[in-house]
């Protein structure tokens, strides 16, 4: 076993035997001072995917609600191995997996991280100086999913060499329950840091046996943050309204038959912020005010005849626009860049089946289909090319297979396979530089096996491959001269993991999963140029014990990234986050309704920068607490409220993640009251 799986063991050992010496026991490892700061609350994460080769968290419902985020960002940020990179700006956040998922202050998303939302693959190209461009709330969704590394994802995309988060929003029967006709929800958030204030009210209505339709409106409100050492954070402040309309219709002698349409809205607006939003700190661009409106529309029809397994399908169609408008610059060395206006217009659609299926000793479940996109990429500025973010139009279409094959109950095999084509044009508006059209082949294919050794024990292993297809920003920048190759990815992973319930008692629960890794990545595409090589490889340990009364749990993701061409020039890649360890401990209360939990995050510090670290520095080493209390009556009046209070930075420590371009907030109480009627 390698070092870093040795210690991640015994990390593990340390705090599920003692939670409360974890901070001590890391500071030992790195060797380094660290200082207290805060992390988020809320209740106890799902069940750790025990039973899977690939990495995989699923963010439940309840865990949405209880974690009193700002954004839908920030609701990953507690799973190992992924980080927020970027700035507190709703423009300016990107989601970092393993490494992967942007360029640091210069360009946010570089799409080696895929998104899908209800089906239909969100964020645009990356943007100069913006961020992922998932512009959504975090209000709107019931359950998350997050692949950490390619293995699995080529049900979703090519290219995903960080991994895929694959969210779904709410549903009107996630509120209804038995006969009810109609139920509403009613939920008040207030953070003082900022002085933010959050109400989302969400409507449930069955006025027929076989129809539901659910609306949902929130508005998100902050002033500018401040950090640890009270210093406004730049470009935090903003006002967003986002909603969500959506309906099924079911139809059939047994309900075989659906039709499902939703319409999502989202609008953040911000005055006299910093234009480059992954670094507000960076003042060189001057300021402006900016407008960024995000909505879609998503159709389904979906057949499950209640006789038949081999059939299970789906038919999707969706339609997305983001705007973003940017005006009234302010000490800008470049007016035509700042004042630029961005549009990005993606139209997808899909068809997918589910089987299940015996043959012989083997126990299938297939999915399989096909899907499509076409993205045209607009930007303006008084009718004129914009050098930062060329115009293009992007086409691809795709097919997918996968097989979870149980053989002799013991052996679960899947493999999985996609091939995608691409189609990529310059637009109108393309600036000098490469102004030719391409076309590519993608493929990811991956091939994950577990073998449970004993009711309890299994190991796993996975092999994928993947192609990471060229953007539009990409392809058509100004620096580019010449035709840029498919990235390619080959990331092997292994690893134990352990469940068995009833050990001190006939209800509790340990789980415990270690994974090792090693991504390599040729053809990587840097900027304007493409290098030859680069390799990532780390460790991921997730433990969690729950007795019911009490709860534990535990996570260590550690990674590394080589630079073998020098395109940062230096030996290591600069977009690794530094080590991160946590813990959670918790106690719940069922005769008064009440859960209490401390949380805490151990960071050690990350130097392993390089000369072109885009606007990255070096970071100290810290460590993070949190505390939260939520108390969720289910008798009499109060049956359905839920009241949430939290501290974040209980010490008001002045922080700075590697990955982010501002400091930390600081110490902020959090209220949050619910209630569905």
């Amino acid at each position: 076993m390698s070092h870093h799986a040795r210690m991640a063991m015994l990390l593990a050992g340390t705090v599920i035997g003692n939670p409360f010496v974890a901070g001590s026991v890391f500071a030992q490892d790195t060797d380094v001072q660290l200082e207290q700061i805060v992390v988020q609350g809320g209740e106890e994460p799902d069940a750790i995917a025990t039973d899977v080769a690939r990495s995989e968290s699923t963010i439940t419902s309840e865990e949405i609600d209880n974690a009193q985020t700002s954004s839908f960002a920030e609701l990953l940020s507690s799973i190992p191995g992924v980080s927020i990179a970027g700035s507190t700006s709703p423009a300016g956040q990107v989601i970092n997996i393993r490494g992967f998922g942007s360029q640091g202050d210069t360009y946010g998303s570089d799409q080696r991280v895929a998104i899908q939302i209800d089906g239909a693959a969100n964020g645009g190209d990356e943007l100069y100086r913006l961020g992922t461009q998932v512009f959504t709330d975090p209000e709107l969704y019931r359950e998350v999913k997050v692949f950490r590394g390619p293995a699995g994802t080529g049900l979703y995309s090519t290219g995903a060499i960080g991994g895929a988060v694959i969210a779904t929003t709410k549903d009107a029967s996630d509120f209804l329950e038995g006969g009810d006709r109609f139920a509403a929800r009613q939920k008040l958030d207030y953070s003082s840091n900022g002085d933010g204030i959050t109400s989302s009210t969400i409507l449930a209505v069955k006025p027929l046996e076989n129809l539901e339709i659910l609306g949902s409106f929130n508005y998100r409100y902050s002033d500018l943050l401040v950090d640890g050492a009270g210093n406004d954070i730049p470009g935090s402040d903003y006002g967003s309204p986002s909603g969500l309309l959506k309906g099924k219709y079911t139809f059939g002698e047994s309900g075989e038959h659906s039709v499902g349409a939703s319409y999502q809205y989202y609008e953040a607006t911000q005055t006299d912020v910093p234009f480059a939003a992954l670094n507000p700190a960076s003042t060189t661009f001057g300021f402006i005010d900016r407008d960024i409106k995000d909505s879609r529309i998503n159709l389904e029809y979906g057949y499950k005849p209640l006789d038949n397994d081999l059939i299970d399908f789906s038919l999707t169609f969706g339609y997305a626009l983001t705007q973003i408008d940017q005006y009234n610059s302010r000490n800008s060395p470049s007016v035509s860049l700042t004042e630029a206006d961005y549009e990005n217009r993606t139209f997808s659609f899909g068809a997918e089946n589910k089987s299940h299926l015996v043959t012989g000793p083997i126990e299938h479940s297939l999915i399989y289909g096909f899907d499509g996109s076409i993205l045209d990429r607009l930007s303006d500025y008084n009718s004129a090319a914009v050098s930062s973010a060329p115009e293009g139009t992007s086409k691809k279409l795709a097919a997918f297979a996968q097989d979870e094959m149980r053989v002799f109950e013991r052996l679960k095999l899947t493999p999985t396979m996609r091939v995608e084509y691409q189609s990529i044009e310059p637009g109108s508006q393309t600036t000098t530089g490469w102004t030719q059209g391409a076309t590519n082949i993608a493929l990811a294919p991956s091939l994950e096996a577990l073998f449970e050794v004993t009711d309890h024990f299994s190991v796993f292993g996975s092999v994928a491959y993947t192609n990471r297809l060229p953007t539009v920003d990409e392809l058509f920048a100004t620096a580019v001269t010449s035709e840029l190759d498919p990235e390619s990815s080959v990331n092997y992973e292994g690893g134990v993991s352990y469940n068995k319930r009833g050990l001190a008692s006939a209800d509790d629960v340990l789980q415990a999963k270690l994974t090792v890794y090693q991504n390599n990545i040729k053809n990587m595409i840097a900027g304007g140029s493409q290098a030859n090589e680069a390799r990532v490889e780390g460790v991921e340990f997730e433990a969690r014990y729950d007795a019911g009364f009490i709860y534990t749990s535990l996570s260590h993701a550690q990674i590394r990234g080589y630079d073998l061409t020098s395109q940062y020039g230096g030996d290591w890649l600069p977009f690794i986050p530094a080590d991160e360890t946590r813990v959670k401990v918790g106690a719940r209360f069922a005769s008064l309704d009440l859960d209490l939990n401390w949380e805490a995050v151990f960071a050690a510090p990350q130097e392993r920068t390089a000369p072109s670290s885009a606007g990255l520095s070096a970071t100290k080493g810290y460590s993070l607490h949190n505390v939260q209390a939520v108390w969720s009556p289910d008798e009499g009046l109060l049956d359905g409220t839920k009241v949430i209070l939290g501290v974040e930075n209980v010490f008001d420590r002045n922080y700075k993640q590697y990955l982010a371009t501002q400091n930390g907030a600081g110490r902020t109480f959090k209220l949050s009251l619910a209630k569905t009627f």
